[in-house]
């Protein structure tokens, strides 16, 4: 090796970057095309092939193939070599501007350095106009007029010829608010595909196919809630064709809104209640938002829905079951993002019901990210909560109540850009928590002081992301804590009486700064099963862990 090294200079690199998969890997494995959908298909192709048209809006009602069917006609338009790149962001209703000149970045072959969003869309119009390929933008699920030069794509008559964009949402007005020059609809399925497309995914007997083309009837042509109604009876008898059917015709509830429905009744028809309650967990995301399968494991056994298994190894399982479940209801959609890995995604009609059923099921769940902290909480609104997130980053302080009088809250996520203050926070008046996540992303070690914490005694998973601590002492008397997720943070030391934890199952120190050598420390623990260290290291002297 040393000889190796010595000589190194005689050796030229052949190593390069990966790069990040196009519109192929987005595109559907299970795409069936309908001659309903053909005139819309038809239409966008030839707006995409008119050099007059560079800017295209698909319109449509939630859940009616839109984002599908613009993958397919991305990944037809790639494959003929129309452009040399296709480029897919989501926008959903409260757009991210920073995340998605971050996917379209990505796929550019762009690094971003810039921390503002103006800086970060010169960098990107600059790589739009400098460029000799042809690039389609995919722009899927705009809800409002959205300003492209704030993206990073010059106005038309300014930018670059070769850069068309193609939008898709569910209100045709945003297509004319946005000057689209070719506007096209996609309207719903017919009788007989709609009835084609629930034998695909259903498979009924033929002694129950009147019924069955009755519940197809009631779901109105909407392959969101065929599908889910399909995977939903799959196999079932008459009876259960006949329950649903009068559930369908009779929901007082959800008259106007036969999709809601229909999802509804998926959810009823889960066979796990580990399968609702990570159903119910996966609505505190925002919208479009790709959910780490580990952190569903993690939140997932803070809440108790591995209470059975007898190790970490079977309770991970366990979750991978459920989102299979899941997955195979059509309530949830796999993705695999490029840094996170493999992931999973909501539809937002989907989550919509989730959040809608919390309430009904009195777990009510409240998702922010649209208000600061201080002017959406209060003790009325809280009261009744099982679960709370807030994703709201405006730059600002935020500001934690100094009490939180929540009695049945058991689920905690904050999620926060700048400094959150709980210096003064009491959490006496939830004590039933048993997650608790405070994430800072911005990743310049802010002090955080939570004593607090300390009184929270049915906590079983708290993942504190990204501060400094000092002392982290107040850890030890969480004595039902099973999982303790410190990424990112730094502290002095780990904490006299750490053994007394002995619930303690994963302890996760990546990228953590830890001023004293800990080994023995974690050697104490003697139910661990789990450890996680990458790039841990002491701010006074080389902390070996292991």
């Amino acid at each position: 090796m040393i000889d190796l090294n010595t000589k190194s200079d005689r050796f030229n690199p052949f190593s390069h970057p990966v790069s990040i998969p196009g519109i192929e890997y987005h595109s559907s494995k299970g795409f069936m095309f309908f001659e309903s959908m053909k005139k819309a298909h038809d239409e966008l192709w030839a707006a995409l092939r008119d050099d007059d048209s560079s800017m295209i809006g698909l319109w449509g009602m939630g859940g009616s193939g839109k984002t599908t069917l613009v993958k397919e006609v991305g990944k037809k338009v790639k494959e003929s070599k129309l452009c040399d790149e296709v480029i897919i962001a989501t926008v959903s209703q409260t757009p991210n501007i920073m995340k998605i000149q971050g996917e379209i970045a990505d796929l550019l072959g762009l690094k971003l350095e810039e921390e503002t969003e103006v800086g970060r869309a010169r960098g990107i119009a600059l790589k739009l106009q400098s460029s000799n390929k042809r690039i389609l933008i995919i722009l899927d699920d705009v809800w409002d007029t959205l300003n492209l030069e704030d993206i990073g794509n010059p106005h038309r008559d300014e930018g670059p010829r070769n850069c068309k964009i193609l939008l898709t949402t569910r209100r045709q007005d945003v297509c004319t608010m946005m000057d689209c020059q070719k506007t096209i609809s996609l309207g719903l399925l017919t009788d007989g595909e709609a009835w084609d497309l629930f034998q695909t995914h259903g498979r009924v007997d033929d002694g129950v196919r009147k019924v069955a083309q009755e519940v197809v009837a009631e779901c109105k042509g909407l392959p969101i809630a065929i599908v889910a109604m399909g995977k939903c009876l799959r196999r079932k008898g008459p009876d259960e064709m006949n329950v649903v059917l009068h559930r369908l015709r009779h929901s007082k509830p959800l008259d106007e809104d036969k999709a809601f429905t229909c999802l509804k009744l998926s959810y009823d028809y889960l066979r796990t209640t580990e399968a609702k309650l990570l159903f119910l967990v996966c609505a505190m995301f925002p919208e479009d938002h790709e959910i780490e399968i580990e952190d569903l494991f993690r939140y997932g056994v803070g809440l108790g829905l591995c209470k059975d298994a007898d190790s970490f190894e079977i309770a991970r399982s366990q979750v991978r079951s459920a989102i299979n479940v899941l997955v195979d209801s059509s309530l949830l959609m796999f993705s695999v993002n490029f840094r996170k890995g493999k992931c999973v995604k909501m539809h937002d009609m989907v989550r919509d019901v989730a959040l809608w059923v919390a309430k009904q099921e009195n777990s009510t769940i409240m998702v922010n990210n649209a208000k600061a902290w201080n002017e959406l909480i209060s003790d009325e609104v809280i009261k009744d909560c099982y679960a709370i997130s807030s994703w709201y980053d405006d730059g600002i302080l935020f500001q934690f109540l100094p009490q939180l009088g929540a009695p049945k809250l058991e689920f905690l996520l904050l999620h926060s850009v700048e400094l959150v203050d709980i210096l003064h926070a009491s959490f006496k008046g939830s004590t039933g928590l048993k997650a608790l996540i405070i994430m800072c992303k911005n990743w310049h070690m802010i002090e955080l002081q939570p004593q607090s914490i300390q009184h929270l005694s049915n906590l079983r998973t708290l993942q504190l992301q990204g501060w400094y601590f000092g002392d982290i002492s107040f850890v030890v008397s969480l004595r039902k804590l099973e999982i303790l997720d410190l990424r990112s943070s730094c502290f002095e030391r780990m904490p006299d009486g750490i053994e007394k934890l002995n619930k303690l199952k994963l302890l996760d120190l990546s990228s953590c700064r830890i001023d004293e050598c800990c080994y023995k420390a974690i050697r104490s623990c003697s139910q661990l099963e789990e450890l996680y260290v990458s790039k841990t290291f002491s701010t006074r002297k080389t902390c070996k862990l292991l």
